[in-house]
C-alpha cells in the first residue's frame, strides 16, 4: 500500500495542469475543467484540486453541458484530492470507472546516478516540437493522425521549458519523447518507439539525456504516469528508479 502525499500529490497534479496544456480551460470551485477537442483524457477532463462537496449535483451538471455542447463525453479524472462524495454520486448515476493510472517520481539525481554511461545512439533535443517529431508521433502511435493539428495547437501553448527529444533512425524517429520542466517537476510525456526497435534500450537511453537536460533547467523531481495495466512501461520506469507516488482513474458518463 503507497502511503499518499496529499501535498506532493497537488504539486504533482498542478505541474501535470500546467505541462499538458489544454486548449480551453474554465474553473468550477476546484474543478479545473480542461477541453482540447477530444485529444488525450488529461486535456479533456475534469481534474478535481480539492474535495469541495458543495452543490456537487448542480455542478455535475453544468460541466456536463460543457462537455455535451461540444459533442464530447464528460470525463472526470479522480486523484485522492477528489472529493469520497463525488466518486460515490458519479458511481451511483453509473458513470464508468476505467483507466486506472498510476503516477510514479524520482529524484532526478538518483535517476542519472543509476543511468548507465554507454551512449550508443544520438539524442537530439529541441525546444519546439519540428515537423519530423509530430510526424514521428503519427507513425509510432497512429491513434495520433486524426488529433495531429490539435496536439501542435496544444504544444504551442506550453510556458514552461520544454525538451523534444528523438533517436533518429535510416526510416525517421526511432524514439521520441517529451520533458516539460514546470519549477522543480520534470514531466515525462508521449515515450514512443517505433515497434522493430522496441527492448533495445533506445527509450532508457533516450529518457537518460532527458533527465539531464532537465537538471540543467532547474528540476529536481522527474515525474510520469502510465496506466496501471501496461506492465512492461511500468517495468521499465521502476529499473530506472520510478516509484510509485499515488493512482488516480477516470469516470465517464457514456
Amino acid at each position: 500500500m503507497v502511503s499518499i502525499d496529499l501535498e506532493a500529490v497537488a504539486r504533482l497534479e498542478r505541474a501535470m495542469l500546467n505541462s499538458w496544456p489544454s486548449l480551453s480551460v474554465l474553473h468550477e470551485h476546484d474543478w479545473i475543467v480542461r477541453l482540447a477537442d477530444g485529444y488525450t483524457k488529461r486535456a479533456n477532463s475534469v481534474t478535481c484540486l480539492g474535495a469541495d462537496d458543495s452543490a456537487l449535483e448542480q455542478r455535475i451538471e453544468r460541466v456536463e453541458t460543457i462537455y455535451t455542447d461540444r459533442g464530447l463525453p464528460t470525463i472526470f479524472r479522480l486523484s485522492p484530492l477528489a472529493s469520497p462524495a463525488l466518486e460515490t454520486m458519479l458511481a451511483d448515476r453509473g458513470w464508468r470507472r476505467f483507466d486506472e493510472t498510476i503516477v510514479l517520481s524520482a529524484n532526478l539525481v538518483d535517476l542519472l546516478q543509476q543511468a548507465t554511461s554507454a551512449v550508443s545512439h544520438d539524442v537530439t533535443i529541441t525546444p519546439k516540437p519540428d515537423q519530423a517529431w509530430l510526424e514521428g508521433c503519427d507513425r509510432i502511435d497512429s491513434s495520433t493522425s486524426k488529433h495531429l493539428i490539435t496536439l501542435r495547437a496544444m504544444l504551442e501553448r506550453l510556458v514552461p521549458p520544454a525538451g523534444f527529444g528523438r533517436i533518429n533512425g535510416k526510416d525517421g524517429i526511432d524514439a521520441q519523447a517529451l520533458v516539460v520542466v514546470d519549477a522543480a517537476c520534470a514531466g515525462i510525456f508521449d515515450v514512443l518507439t517505433t515497434p522493430r526497435r522496441r527492448r533495445q534500450g533506445l527509450a532508457r537511453q533516450l529518457l537518460t539525456q532527458l533527465f539531464a537536460w532537465s537538471a540543467t533547467k532547474g528540476a529536481k523531481i522527474a515525474w510520469l504516469s502510465v496506466l496501471a495495466d501496461n506492465q512492461a512501461a511500468v517495468q521499465l520506469y521502476q529499473s530506472l528508479g520510478f516509484s510509485e507516488r499515488y493512482r488516480y482513474h477516470h469516470r465517464c458518463n457514456d
